[in-house]
């Protein structure tokens, strides 16, 4: 891990370098645009127009190159904290930087860095990842025995203000991960902590299955659950032709789900490429990234780039009735409340609210919908023991099982 983040460093560095320059050179060619315009020589005009094309591809290029290595920045930082769910989504909160600094600023970073890395301790650089928000630099250590520590330290050129309103922030942070609970750190609500001991399971083996099967025709689909149905395209196969390679295959599974029958409501949808679009602009930092997928190297990286694209379709009137065989009534909210809400659950006289995080959860990293049942009665349980109702984080004991492939 010390050698990646030393990699992740240089070829973010230097790309942040390159694209630093572009918005100069593209204002530079739109001025001359406006003046050959001016002086009516269309060839030149014509000319410039192509280079203004490219500096914009150019940006495009490096805006998604860039997230693809925060996306590996920020696996790194789910296995160097052990696959710890809720110390990754408290990290999480707040504004991504996701630049490096400059100047003097970087070069304290970096030389505060090299003193813990020459004592063999990692830390990882905060503004190379989209999941840690909190201070610049997180050093993690191993004791031999004992849990996890990791401290968040805030780098200055300067000396800084221990009053400041972000050092308030670390410390909120800090007494939380300590506590499992906080009066305001969500939002002016109390946030607190439930740590389920039930396994977190997925789909994910049937996904990696997925792509290997759309690697070979294109376009393959499964329905491992009631509830859920995937799909997979390998756009290097359907370059041109995703409509005559994707269509008999999708409408073969709208035939035998009958989920698109008229009457019924649409299924939900979510696909890999909108995740991409959506983290660019606001990662969810306690959802996985695609990074640590248990998915060969070359399925990561082709999800992270594009290449490879899946589908999750989810029936909420087949996930209300799985729900209601296990006595627990719920309600799956439908637009525009399910852009905040996933569901409302009850269960004798407490009722819940669980947030849209889950749902995403539950189509991004294919969390299984038993699992998802574990997790909604663990919270109501919790909830009938208490006479407030804080927004709560589940998380689940140990995780490592599902996304360090060393540990199967």
């Amino acid at each position: 891990m010390f050698e990646v983040q030393r990699a992740l460093l240089v070829e973010f560095w230097a790309r942040q370098t390159i694209a630093d320059t572009l918005p100069a050179e593209r204002r530079r060619v739109e001025l001359e645009i406006r003046g050959a315009v001016a002086r009516g020589d269309r060839g030149v005009v014509l000319e410039l127009q192509r280079r203004l094309d490219l500096i914009k591809r150019h940006q495009r290029l490096y805006r998604s190159l860039q997230h693809a290595i925060r996306c590996v920045a920020d696996g790194v930082v789910w296995k160097a904290l052990r696959y710890d769910r809720l110390a990754i989504t408290v990290l999480g909160q707040g504004r991504r930087v996701g630049r490096l600094a400059a100047g003097s600023g970087l070069d304290a970073e970096l030389n505060a860095m090299g003193s813990f890395w020459e004592r063999g301790i990692l830390t990882l650089h905060n503004d190379l990842t989209n999941v840690l928000r909190h201070g610049d630099l997180t050093v993690v250590r191993w004791p031999r025995s004992g849990d996890l520590e990791a401290d968040i330290i805030e780098v200055k050129a300067g000396r800084a203000d221990p009053s400041s309103a972000q050092m308030r922030r670390l410390d909120s942070v800090i007494e939380f991960l300590q506590k499992g609970e906080h009066p305001t750190l969500a939002q002016g609500e109390r946030l607190a902590a439930l740590r389920l001991p039930q396994r977190y399971r997925t789909f994910l083996a049937p996904l990696r299955d997925l792509i290997a099967n759309a690697h070979r025709k294109g376009f393959a689909w499964v329905s491992p659950s009631p509830c859920i149905a995937l799909i997979a395209i390998d756009l290097t196969r359907t370059a041109g032709r995703v409509q005559e390679i994707a269509k008999p295959g999708h409408e073969q599974m709208e035939r035998r789900l009958g989920w698109w029958a008229p009457g019924r409501r649409l299924p939900f949808v979510w696909t890999s490429g909108l995740r991409r679009m959506h983290d660019r602009r606001n990662t969810i930092a306690g959802i996985a990234p695609f990074s640590i997928f248990p998915l060969a190297p070359a399925d990561v990286a082709d999800l992270l780039l594009g290449f490879i694209d899946y589908g999750v379709y989810l029936n909420d009137e087949v996930l209300e009735l799985m729900f209601a065989r296990e006595r627990i009534q719920v309600r799956v909210a439908r637009p525009p409340e399910s852009e905040r809400v996933f569901l409302v659950a009850e269960l004798g006289k407490r009722g819940i609210g669980v947030t849209a995080v889950q749902r995403a959860q539950l189509m991004i990293e294919l969390m299984t919908p038993a699992t998802l049942i574990t997790s909604v009665r663990g919270t109501l349980e919790a909830s009938a023991n208490r006479d407030d109702l804080p927004r709560w984080l589940v998380v689940f004991a140990d995780e490592s099982s599902v996304w360090d492939r060393t540990s199967t």
